[in-house]
């Protein structure tokens, strides 16, 4: 992974050293325990970020508990004020909060286009919760902290989108999706589209990829070469069909993965001359003979067990396994929302499943359609 001036292997590197890009220079904070406004350890440490990345930022003076209005008429009003005022990320210090009422909030800003990060006071320097903090609300506010090499591959992908059908078991929210370029740079999120039962629209499929590909367009004023499409294990493959057909007459080349999380079995390695089995490090992927599947290593084993492989399959396309392999491997090495883990998942099904899962806990898609495609308000 890239930063601003090295490469690094865990994204909490970059705030030490600079971010890949910057994005929006000005911070809100909402002090609900009215101790104090800022977390010190949460400013000095986000002005050290900006400076190393040679970005000028200004945090507001924080409002306070009674400045948040208890009808949600005028917190309406309340939260669109702020925005009027050019804020669009607010750091949210506060006790407790029933997941009721943070959802609540979450909507409410977000339709002001507002993307809180909520932290819980710290009494002493927790740098782990610190790094995580800052990471959260960067990302909120479209910086990206660390980026990608791209990889000098013909069959490497300029675009990857991922998918997940989300459900709470009444709706499918089928069509939500996330995608980055080959470096690793957000191309937005899609919204997601509410239906019953357990299948896609294939219609919906292919407006999200054409929403992302003028994305695309915009930035390189070309069209892609080629793109990587990821699906979860619930998505099923005929509901790419149009869209497959639709980028082969813009001759758009494209590979289609299923990945699944279980179903892979365990791998391990024997050392040369030994007689024990060692854990198989992140990256180690045994591919198949017939070129269609791989299974791959994207996480650490844990204390008393060892790491889950994903099995991947190829529905489509023509790069070779080793290429995909080592495309998925990244995608697992990028999760800037955390200071050292990686992501088991590719980083861009990662957020699609994160972003089904607040808009299923937030209760409605509708709020969604005035926010920024740009805004990452899920991680």
């Amino acid at each position: 992974m890239l930063t601003k001036s090295s490469k690094v292997n865990r994204p909490k590197q970059s705030l030490d050293l600079g971010c890949y890009q910057v994005g929006e220079r000005q911070f809100g904070c909402l002090d609900l325990t009215n101790k104090g406004g800022w977390s010190k350890f949460i400013s000095d440490k986000l002005e050290n970020v900006a400076k190393k990345s040679e970005a000028d930022i200004f945090l507001e003076p924080a409002k306070k508990k009674q400045d948040l209005p208890d009808s949600s008429l005028a917190r309406k009003q309340f939260w669109q004020s702020w925005a009027n005022q050019g804020t669009q990320t607010i750091l949210v210090v506060s006790n407790w909060l029933d997941s009721t009422v943070k959802a609540q909030y979450q909507r409410e800003a977000l339709e002001a286009n507002i993307a809180l990060q909520f932290m819980q006071p710290m009494s002493k320097v927790e740098e782990y919760r610190i790094a995580n903090i800052i990471l959260g609300l960067l990302l909120k506010a479209q910086w990206q902290p660390v980026g990608l090499e791209v990889l000098q591959d013909e069959y490497a992908a300029e675009i990857v989108i991922g998918f997940d059908a989300g459900t709470n078991r009444k709706m499918y929210y089928g069509s939500s999706a996330f995608a980055i370029l080959a470096n690793g740079q957000s191309l937005g999120w899609e919204l997601p589209e509410a239906q019953p039962g357990e299948k896609l629209s294939r219609l919906a499929v292919w407006r999200t990829v054409s929403n992302i590909i003028t994305r695309f367009q915009a930035i390189e004023n070309r069209l892609p070469k080629r793109i990587l499409l990821l699906r979860d294990g619930i998505v099923q493959v005929d509901e790419f069909d149009d869209t497959v057909s639709k980028l082969a007459q813009e001759k758009i080349a494209v590979d289609l993965l299923g990945v699944r999380k279980s179903g892979a079995g365990r791998m391990a390695i024997l050392p040369y001359q030994s007689e024990t089995f060692t854990d198989a490090s992140p990256g180690t992927a045994i591919l198949s003979s017939d070129g269609n599947t791989f299974r791959i290593i994207t996480s650490e084993a844990k204390a008393g067990g060892s790491a889950r492989p994903l099995q991947v399959v190829r529905d489509c396309g023509t790069a070779p396994l080793e290429i995909l392999a080592r495309q998925v491997d990244r995608l697992c090495m990028l999760n800037p929302a955390s200071a050292y883990a990686y992501s088991r998942l590719p980083y861009v099904i990662h957020c699609a499943d994160r972003m089904a899962k607040v808009v299923q806990r937030i209760g409605s898609v509708n709020f969604l359609q005035g926010v920024d495609r740009q805004k990452i308000f899920f991680v």
